[in-house]
């Protein structure tokens, strides 16, 4: 028999009434002839709930103990599935990560996958168990709890359909899958019914927050295909896989990054530079984009940082004004990304973008390119109007 992971999110998981729900859907997947292996997230806003009642006891909670905390929101909703499941005369089990052998490294709050062993489901599997696991979690190489950081247990459930062989990643969350724009500034964009790997990961990096960019890596590096639908229509949605149009050079959809910051100096040294590397590598905040130009001995760089949570950009950029000694400026900025296969190269895109921005008066802070994105940084104001320009000109919406 095949083997299928589903994955279903923190809305899907709210109440229990629709974990009954997700059950009866389970349950008829298993007995149409399939292995079924559900990842789950906490129930709801779970765990914002325990994360900000951390941050009630302490401004600066120790990581270690954050990852203790936040995991139990997924143990929560794997033990109710497992039970609502079983409660139909269908066998199942749950288990946490670090019971599946999910192996991180030890950075804790975003750590990384190293392998998974994944015995104890194979075993389940046999039995013709529908195994549950934890998503978001794993246990580093020197035994202790770790977290995946945000979108934590997307990346689980492709690492685990990666591992076990699955067929396909079926992800059921509050949303019909990834639009052409985010619905939020354009009522009437369009669902895209297909993606590409890469499409599907400049995306998600650059504002798109349907699926986390690090699961859609691990899809292109392991051939995942992966299903994004609605938890309760169920049909239709945005199919990831392997690219079939070839430099298209179409613009295929806009993201907005909502929270950027933008350091920049002209003064600073290696040294200063790597200090500020290491303040960031054990974060959950990650590098959008970095450029450096060099004079003399000195590097002046531009670092564009995207983050989550306020209070752990501010700790950063607070440590970095400390202990790089640099004379630096550090704005909050938005970004708006063009992305589609083949059109960094399409001069007619560049030559359309660059006649909107005139249109609209707009100076971006910065523009950059990456293998299939044209990116601005600009003033927040600047936004709307600038994602209404570009959709009128690229016809993404119906």
């Amino acid at each position: 028999m095949s083997i299928i992971v589903q994955k279903y999110g923190g809305a899907c998981l709210s109440s229990f009434d629709k974990i009954e729900d997700i059950a009866k859907e389970v349950v008829k997947r298993k007995k149409e002839g399939n292995n079924v292996i559900v990842v789950v997230s906490a129930m709801g806003n779970t765990t914002s709930k325990l994360y900000k009642s951390a941050y009630k006891i302490s401004k600066t909670p120790p990581k270690r103990e954050l990852d203790m905390l936040l995991t139990a929101g997924e143990r929560i909703s794997m033990a109710m599935l497992s039970i609502a499941i079983q409660k139909r005369g269908v066998e199942s089990i749950s288990f946490t990560g670090s019971q599946v052998g999910v192996i991180t490294d030890n950075i804790h709050s975003n750590a990384h996958i190293i392998r998974i062993k994944g015995d104890r489901v194979w075993e389940e599997i046999k039995k013709e168990r529908i195994v549950i696991i934890a998503g978001f979690q794993g246990v580093s190489k020197s035994r202790e709890v770790t977290t995946l950081g945000r979108g934590g247990s997307d990346i689980s459930a492709v690492a685990i359909a990666a591992a076990f062989g699955a067929e396909i990643c079926e992800m059921y969350k509050d949303v019909s899958g990834i639009y052409s724009i985010n619905p939020v500034f354009i009522g009437k964009a369009k669902l895209l019914k297909t993606l590409s790997y890469d499409e599907a990961i400049v995306l998600a990096k650059y504002g798109a927050d349907v699926v986390h960019y690090r699961a859609c890596e691990i899809a292109a590096k392991f051939t995942v295909p992966i299903r994004i639908t609605n938890s309760f229509y169920r049909n239709g949605g945005t199919l990831i896989k392997e690219d079939i149009n070839i430099e298209s050079g179409k613009v295929r959809a806009i993201a907005v990054k909502d929270k950027v910051v933008l350091i920049s100096s002209n003064d600073s040294t290696d040294m200063n530079i790597k200090e500020i590397f290491k303040l960031i590598e054990n974060s959950s905040v990650e590098i959008l984009h970095y450029s450096e130009s060099r004079k003399k001995n000195r590097t002046l760089f531009n670092l564009f940082l995207s983050y989550y949570n306020r209070d752990e950009i501010r700790v950063i950029t607070n440590e970095i004004k400390m202990k790089s000694n640099l004379r630096m400026q550090v704005k909050r900025i938005k970004t708006i990304s063009l992305v589609g296969t083949g059109i960094t190269s399409n001069i007619n895109v560049i030559n359309r973008c660059t006649e909107a921005l005139s249109r609209l008066n707009i100076f971006p802070l910065f523009t950059f390119t990456g293998n299939i994105n044209i990116t601005f940084a600009v003033k927040s104001k600047d936004i709307l109007p600038l994602v209404k320009s570009f959709n009128k000109e690229f016809e993404l919406s119906e």
